[in-house]
């Protein structure tokens, strides 16, 4: 089965054999079943391998499997996933997480309802729901529990830092045709999506938690800020962090940049911040309009620096 409305289902993995048997799991159950899952492993040095060649989806032909010999790391072994799907739509998928069974339709139909017959980039995405290691319920909403914004839209929301967890992303090929080849300079793939989402395409955002998010203490990236939205010291102890997140910030603008020399651009004002083209008012202008998802003086002191 393949059809218009296929997904490819981009699972990154290292080690990973404690959870994937659940995601996979949680895969089976979903409510849209056109799909096929593209594991690209890093080198797994537990079980994961064999997990995944004795689950149901692999027998069934559901799972292509990658094995690599390793050292890739996050970014780059998501980016290698994300080149093996071929299919009109494609999901983004982490090994420790749970999907709730309509994850797939809700944000396929998202997608559908803004993309105008597949022209434009369109990236949909839902909430979260904060787990422990075992899916017990932690926090319901993490939009709600953390300083990220589900209301991320526009390109100079994504200048300090990213909004949306790649687990929760589904984007159309517009957008995957767009977006690569991925610059190999930046922090995180699924930063770069939304970026460029944001810059040439639309976001869209699904209301409701359809992704248990699982807190264990070895995520690759947490739940930032979490419940602690207005404490002083920890606003102030944020600062500490300015050095990297000033160096992220400026990969992906200049990453950008990149991308704007080799695509036309409605943005103008925003280049003309990130050219250092504009004045200081404009640059003031669009800063405090941005969600940045940082604390406040975390944000405008990489804000101050563009």
């Amino acid at each position: 089965m393949t059809g218009h409305d296929r997904i490819s289902i981009a699972l990154a993995t290292y080690n990973g054999g404690r959870y994937v048997r659940q995601q996979l799991d949680s895969i089976q159950h979903q409510t849209h079943q056109n799909f096929i899952i593209h594991v690209c492993d890093d080198g797994s040095r537990d079980n994961t391998l064999d997990v995944i060649r004795s689950h149901e989806l692999y027998q069934q032909g559901k799972v292509r499997l990658y094995p690599g010999k390793g050292g890739l790391g996050a970014m780059k072994n998501f980016r290698r996933t994300i080149a093996c799907c071929e299919d009109d739509y494609i999901a983004l998928c982490d090994q420790d997480d749970y999907w709730v069974p309509e994850k797939l339709e809700r944000l396929l139909n998202e997608v559908n309802a803004h993309e105008q017959g597949g022209a434009t980039p369109v990236l949909a995405f839902s909430d979260l729901e904060i787990v422990d290691a075992v899916l017990g319920p932690l926090y319901p909403s993490f939009y709600r529990a953390s300083i990220k914004s589900s209301a991320a839209s526009q390109p100079e929301d994504f200048v300090v830092s990213n909004h949306i967890p790649g687990c929760a992303m589904l984007f159309n090929r517009a957008l995957k045709q767009l977006m690569e080849p991925m610059p190999d300079d930046i922090r995180m793939h699924d930063w770069w999506i939304a970026m460029i989402a944001a810059h040439s395409g639309k976001i869209a955002y699904v209301d409701m938690p359809l992704i248990k998010y699982r807190q264990h203490g070895n995520n690759t990236v947490g739940v930032p800020g979490i419940l602690r939205k207005r404490l002083l010291p920890d606003s102030l102890l944020c600062l500490r962090g300015y050095p990297t997140g000033h160096k992220h910030s400026r990969m992906m603008l200049t990453a950008l940049k990149n991308f704007c020399q080799r695509h036309q651009s409605d943005n103008t004002d925003f280049l003309r911040v990130i050219r250092g083209e504009a004045g200081m008012l404009s640059k003031l202008s669009l800063m405090r309009r941005a969600r940045n998802g940082e604390r406040k003086l975390l944000s405008c002191a990489i804000w101050w620096m563009v």
